[in-house]
């Protein structure tokens, strides 16, 4: 807005549109809706300008590909987006937004780049420069061909936990996604849940193992004793005869406090020349 002088006047506007069915206009901002020529016009107390407006279709297309595909559980496959104008000319994007249909069906790992992680159908969007674009999918299960534990071999003490990791592969190496079944050789030394949490519960060597289509794999688990961070002795009396034997006995403890049993228990006197003890028997004597 100007004055007679040409210089710039503070002024209210009015914006309104000779057709609103073919434009829209709010405070200077105009929107197309349909095809057609209007004119916005912009006008204040004496004055008022026009400006005509073309609106033609939209002449822009966004492709995605592939288009379609059948696809494996684990295999990556890589869309592109490409937004032409109706010459078949190729219009630059700066980026472009991905979405899915199921979103716990699979996931982007990189532009455009999806990673499958389960059956079924899947839609795949793109949207750049307000058009978008879609493809569909058909993502199928291979059987198990191979089950593989993680770690493979572990040693644990009586009582402790461990959780193993169950790897599903297909006979071309994908990683797919199936009920497992877990198991363990002899529960009395380390049972397992469904989750693969092991837990020690005897000493020894187990096996657990996880099936799956029919398929296994297997883990060694070697249940160790815990270590004795303390050991208790009590004797009977503490004033012996010359001569008198008595019995002792050692109880070794883990941490916890807990007895531990089957522990290998060393025996001295600290003065022999006083009273002697027997090694394997646990009886002190005074000589």
């Amino acid at each position: 807005m100007t004055d007679q002088n040409g210089l710039p006047k503070a002024a209210t506007i009015a914006w309104s549109s000779t057709d609103p069915n073919i434009v829209t206009v709010s405070n200077g901002l105009v929107t197309a809706v349909t095809r057609g020529v209007a004119s916005v016009v912009a006008s204040t107390a004496g004055a008022a300008d026009t400006a005509q407006i073309l609106v033609t279709e939209n002449d822009l297309i966004l492709d995605v590909q592939p288009n379609a595909a059948i696809v494996a559980v684990g295999d990556t496959i890589d869309f592109t987006a490409t937004v032409r104008n109706r010459s078949g000319e190729v219009v630059a994007v700066n980026s472009v937004n991905w979405s899915l249909s199921d979103t716990s069906a699979a996931v982007f790992v990189g532009e455009g780049s999806l990673l499958l992680k389960s059956a079924g159908d899947l839609s795949i969007m793109a949207e750049a420069l307000e058009r978008r674009g879609n493809s569909e999918l058909k993502v199928f299960r291979s059987p198990v061909a191979s089950v593989t534990l993680t770690p493979g071999t572990a040693s644990i003490y009586r009582g402790e936990t461990l959780t193993l990791k169950a790897t599903l592969r297909d006979a071309e190496g994908r990683e797919v996604r199936d009920a497992i079944r877990w198991g363990s050789t002899d529960f009395s030394k380390a049972t397992v849940t469904q989750d693969g949490l092991v837990t020690g519960v005897g000493t020894g060597s187990v096996v657990i193992t996880a099936t799956s289509d029919s398929r296994t794999g297997s883990a060694t688990i070697n249940v160790m004793s815990p270590a004795a961070v303390n050991v208790n002795l009590s004797v009977p009396v503490s004033t012996l005869l010359v001569g008198q034997i008595i019995q002792a006995v050692a109880t070794a403890t883990d941490a916890s406090g807990q007895v531990l049993s089957g522990k290998t228990i060393g025996w001295q006197s600290n003065n022999p020349s006083i009273a002697t003890v027997n090694a394997s028997l646990a009886p002190m004597t005074l000589p």
